[in-house]
C-alpha cells in the first residue's frame, strides 16, 4: 500500500506540473436543468471519474479528477486501457478512483 501511495503521489506531482492550467475551481452552469457540481463536506475529497470507449479497436481512456472542498483540483489520474465495452471502461475508472482513495486513507471519499 505504501508503494501504491507513493506512486500515486509521484504521478500526481507530475500531472500537477504538466496540467497546472486545469487547476481552476469547479463552476456551476447557469441552466437549471444541467446537474450542478456539489462541493464535498469539509476535509473530504470528491473523485469524479469516467471512461470513453472506442468499439473499433476495443481501446478506452479513463480519467479521475479529484477536487477538495474548495473545488480545487488536487489530483489527476488518467490512462489508456484495452477493454470489451464502455461499461468496462467506466468500471475501470471507478476502480482507479477507489484505489486512489484507499491508498490515501480517504475512507469517506465521494466517488
Amino acid at each position: 500500500m505504501r508503494t501504491i501511495s507513493r506512486a500515486l503521489e509521484c504521478h500526481g506531482e507530475f500531472l500537477a506540473a504538466v496540467c497546472l492550467p486545469v487547476n481552476v475551481p469547479a463552476r456551476n452552469h447557469g441552466d437549471s436543468n444541467v446537474p450542478k457540481w456539489q462541493r464535498p463536506l469539509h476535509d473530504r475529497c470528491k473523485f469524479n471519474c469516467g471512461g470513453a470507449f472506442n468499439p473499433m479497436d476495443k481501446t478506452a481512456a479513463y480519467a479521475v479528477l479529484v477536487r477538495d472542498e474548495n473545488g480545487s483540483v488536487v489530483e489527476i489520474n488518467h490512462g489508456r486501457i484495452k477493454v470489451s465495452s464502455a461499461l468496462a471502461a467506466e468500471a475501470w475508472a471507478i476502480r482507479v478512483a477507489v484505489s486512489m482513495a484507499k491508498a490515501w486513507g480517504k475512507l469517506d471519499a465521494i466517488i
